[in-house]
């Protein structure tokens, strides 16, 4: 896929990086995001028994997102 246009570039796929490219694209920027690893497949992921706590600013966050 070629880039026609770009205003900003995000290096860095994870949670961070992937709202913060929702957001400002949401705001009609046009955003790059850069990963260099592919993402791993749920069947290649250890479960681990871990999980997260958010605070209400990071699920503000994720909300307008739209993905909460």
């Amino acid at each position: 896929m070629a880039i026609k246009h770009t205003e900003l570039v995000i290096a860095g796929g994870g949670i961070a990086g992937l709202a913060l490219g929702v957001l400002l694209a949401q705001s009609g920027l046009h955003v790059t995001l850069c990963e260099p690893h592919p993402p791993a497949t749920f069947k290649d992921t250890a479960l681990t028994g871990r999980t997260i706590a958010l605070m209400n600013s990071s699920v503000n966050v994720l909300k307008a997102c739209g993905v909460w």
